[in-house]
């Protein structure tokens, strides 16, 4: 099967949360292939939505995950995989031929499964990724549902992302104004916003820069910089100098904070750096390292300098592309 690359390099080129944006506005099906040691998982997105999730690990693998949720019992778990492998078919197709669950319940279940790793990913240092676009004769992998991707990346800008890196993107923006979009790429209520980060979502409509907003606040610095990260990153504001007139602030939509997953992400960790041996090796192989925190703050980018050409076919999602210096990919049989 040929598959054609658009884009490819070490995963601390970009923010995962930029790849992930640019992919689910692909028109062609396409997924991110993230490789780590050992371990690859492949993130499969289809109009716009996250479809299908696979993993070689068998340490986070779908039983694995049944089994630490307390759905199946190991023996079940294990003959499941078994009956999975020796038919071909998948784990989730062998658990509900044999209604070992639910369907309703599975349905969600894989969402949660995939939901989980891909927000543990954001906070990769090491290995490198892939965006690629779907051969015609591929045969799609494990199908998901109920997969919020505007809940993901919030989690995994919270919970996951280094916060310096994060303050390394935010701080060239901290004396620019945030301006309000004429068309929000997503509904507000879908980023699940606690009060106090509605309380910056409000005040950067009419603060005079973003670091004037994020002192006005009760929420600390570290979550305040993660908000602006986040809205900048998908759009729902835009960052432009502080001067000029203001463009009318959009109304606020408050939603309270709630649980993504059903459970504690942070109780219920499959990072696979404690579970696989072979991702020690990843800091002395040849793959490509995260830049430190510690290099010097680009610049921001000249608002009249127009955007590379990207080679993934996109809806708008109001991201400025020239901010996040997408680079075009080369195509590969």
């Amino acid at each position: 099967m040929s598959e054609t690359v658009l884009q490819e390099g070490s995963v601390g080129d970009l923010p995962l949360i930029d790849i992930l944006l640019l992919v689910c506005g692909s028109a062609v099906p396409v997924y991110v292939e993230l490789s780590r040691g050992h371990t690859m998982r492949r993130f499969h997105f289809r109009d716009g939505q996250l479809a299908a999730f696979t993993t070689n690990n068998p340490k986070e693998g779908f039983t694995e995950f049944l089994v630490r949720k307390k759905k199946l019992q190991r023996p079940v778990a294990d003959s499941m995989l078994q009956v999975a492998e020796s038919e071909g078919i998948t784990v989730a197709q062998a658990v509900l031929r044999d209604e070992a669950l639910p369907t309703s319940e599975l349905v969600g279940l894989l969402g949660s499964w995939a939901s989980l790793l891909l927000v543990q990913a954001f906070s990769w240092t090491e290995g490198s990724y892939r965006v690629l676009i779907e051969g015609v004769d591929s045969t799609p992998p494990e199908p998901l549902m109920e997969v919020s991707l505007p809940v993901v990346l919030a989690q995994g800008v919270w919970k996951r992302m280094p916060v310096d890196e994060v303050r390394r993107f935010v701080a060239a923006y901290l004396d620019f104004r945030a301006e309000p979009v004429a068309e929000l790429p997503f509904a507000l209520d879908e980023f699940r916003m606690s009060p106090q980060r509605m309380e910056l979502w409000t005040g950067l409509q009419t603060a005079n820069t973003v670091r004037e907003a994020i002192d006005a606040v009760s929420l600390d610095e570290e979550d305040a910089l993660r908000l602006v990260f986040l809205l900048q990153r998908t759009g729902m504001i835009d960052l432009v100098p502080a001067d000029g007139p203001r463009a009318s602030a959009a109304p606020a939509d408050p939603f309270e904070d709630e649980d993504l997953f059903g459970f504690d992400l942070d109780s219920f960790d499959m990072d696979i750096e404690e579970q696989d041996p072979s991702v020690s090796e990843a800091s002395s192989s040849t793959e490509p390292v995260a830049p430190s925190p510690s290099e010097p703050v680009a610049p921001p980018p000249d608002p009249d300098t127009p955007a590379p050409p990207v080679s993934i076919g996109r809806r708008d999602l109001g991201v400025d592309l020239s901010s996040i210096n997408f680079r075009g990919g080369a195509s590969h049989e």
